[in-house]
C-alpha cells in the first residue's frame, strides 16, 4: 500500500531527527575526545564512536630472519599488555572527566574493566541510560586486575553424543542492481 504524502513527511522529519541527533552525538564526542588530547595527550581514535578500546601492548619483539638477514618484528609472538600504560589512560580519563564536571560509572566484566563518561545524561528520566550520550574507554580486565584462584570446584565429565549438523554457504542470485526497477508497484 502507498504511503500519503503526509505519511512521507511525517517518515521523512522522524528519520532527519534521527540523523541530526546522530550527528549530535557525534560532536559532543568529537568535542570530548579533543579537549582529552589537547588536555591529557590522550590519543584521538581514528573513528568517533562510543567505545573505545585503550588496551595497551608491548611492541612485538624482533627476531632474526635469515632470508632478509636482518632483524624483523615477531607478529607470531603473543601480545603482552602494558599495564602501566592503560592505567595511565584510565586515570587520564577519569581525572579529565573530573575536572570538567562530567559524571565517570566504573564498570566491569569478566574481560573487560571500562570507564564510562557520561557527556549528556538523559534529562527525561532523571539518570543516564541509552538516550544518554557517553563514550566508553573499555580496557583487557587483565590490565587492570589480577586474577587470583580461590579455590576449585569440581566439574563432572561432559560428553557430547555424535550427531549430524548442517553446514552452510551462501549462494546469491546474480542481480543487476542497476537496472532494477525501484518503483513502489514492483515487488
Amino acid at each position: 500500500m502507498s504511503k500519503t504524502p503526509d505519511e512521507k513527511r511525517q517518515e521523512l522529519d522522524e528519520w532527519n531527527a534521527r540523523m541530526l541527533e546522530e550527528s549530535n552525538t557525534k560532536q559532543l564526542r568529537m568535542q570530548w575526545l579533543v579537549s582529552l588530547y589537547e588536555a591529557e595527550g590522550v590519543e584521538l581514535p581514528y573513528y568517533v564512536s562510543g567505545t573505545e578500546h585503550i588496551t595497551q601492548h608491548f611492541p612485538h619483539p624482533k627476531k632474526w630472519d635469515d632470508e632478509k638477514q636482518r632483524e624483523v618484528t615477531d607478529y607470531s609472538a603473543p601480545q603482552v599488555i602494558d599495564t602501566v600504560a592503560t592505567k595511565k589512560i584510565l586515570a587520564k580519563v577519569l581525572q579529565h572527566a573530573t575536572k570538567l564536571g562530567f559524571k565517570v560509572e566504573k564498570k566491569h566484566t569478566e574481560d573487560y574493566y571500562s570507564h564510562v563518561v557520561i557527556l549528556k545524561p538523559d534529562t527525561t528520566e532523571g539518570q543516564w541510560d541509552d538516550n544518554s550520550v557517553t563514550i566508553t574507554y573499555q580496557a583487557s580486565r587483565k590490565s587492570v586486575c589480577q586474577r587470583v584462584v580461590t579455590g576449585t570446584k569440581r566439574v563432572e565429565e561432559q560428553v557430547t553424543p555424535a550427531h549430524e549438523e548442517n553446514t552452510y554457504e551462501w549462494v546469491c542470485e546474480k542481480i543487476s542492481y542497476l537496472t532494477m526497477d525501484t518503483s513502489s508497484d514492483s515487488e
